[in-house]
């Protein structure tokens, strides 16, 4: 992202025209038609937008997309960090080995690529995968410490009435592949805090401190606030389109350079579109 603060008083296109100077008039056009540039925060279409002494204009990457609508969000030579849609498997299981996150950016960078860690299917947000094995192995490492923050929004069933806390269980998996706490599990920690809810269902940001599978939907569900749209361990027949669990933001230390990473996606138009009833 470059960031530029005005001199003067000018026009927005006449920045962006010094920005990239490089650049032809069609180019410079398709900076605002693809919503890459903005004032003080805000999307600006029109070139002839005036802007005043002080103000901050921001021109975003331009947005890379691999197969499936899988968007990157950053790459180097050692790791790449994606935004998975949902209903694309993350990595290949027995019954299905080829449409996966996991191959499309293997075929698209014609490289080794190293699963670090997993969002179910029905799952959509920020994942990583590493580019080599000591990439693999450094965040590997930080995923079974805990070292990774692991932030989530969802939607739930019913009203949670405590506006924050934590569901902490022992989860085991049978032989069906369903998820339940019991007392052979390994120990999930899940805290959550309440954005906004109603007696139907109850928007809600969620930390992992464990990264078990279905670990969010179990523990929401076990405690009488399934996922909406959770056909697996909510209802079977809810109106719901999709899963409404998101990765939100995804923040490690950068496997090589120790340096804080940190990146996010936003969560789905579609998402607040579909809850916006239940949460009026």
């Amino acid at each position: 992202m470059i960031r530029y603060k005005a001199l003067k008083k000018q026009s927005i296109i006449e920045v962006i025209a010094f920005l990239f100077p490089d650049c032809s008039k069609n180019t410079l056009r398709s900076f605002f038609d693809s919503g890459r540039v903005h004032i003080n925060g805000k999307k600006v279409s029109k070139l002839d937008t005036p802007l005043e002494k002080g103000e901050v204009v921001t021109v975003e990457n331009r947005q890379k997309f691999f197969e499936e609508n899988v968007r990157v969000l950053y790459e180097d030579q050692h790791l790449i960090a994606i935004e998975k849609p949902e209903g694309l498997l993350s990595v290949a299981t027995l019954y299905d080995k080829n449409k996966t996150a996991h191959r499309i950016i293997k075929n698209a960078l014609k490289k080794h690529v190293y699963p670090v860690h997993r969002l179910d299917r029905e799952t959509s947000g920020v994942m990583v995968f590493a580019l080599n094995e000591k990439a693999k192995e450094e965040l590997k490492n930080q995923f079974e410490k805990h070292a990774i923050t692991r932030k989530y929004i969802a939607v739930a069933h019913n009203q949670i009435l405590q506006d924050e806390g934590t569901f902490q269980s022992f989860l085991q998996e049978n032989k069906n592949y369903y998820v339940k706490s019991g007392k052979r599990g390994k120990v999930a920690i899940t805290h959550y805090k309440v954005l906004k809810k109603n007696q139907e269902c109850t928007l809600v940001a969620i930390q992992l401190e464990t990264g078990r599978k279905n670990q969010i939907r179990v523990h929401f569900a076990e405690n009488g606030f399934p996922i909406l749209g959770d056909e697996k361990y909510g209802f079977q027949n809810d109106g719901a389109n999709r899963l409404f669990l998101h990765a939100h933001k995804l923040g490690f230390a950068h496997p090589i350079s120790k340096k804080p990473m940190q990146f996010i996606s936003p969560v789905p138009e579609i998402f607040y579109k579909e809850a916006k009833s239940c949460l009026e």
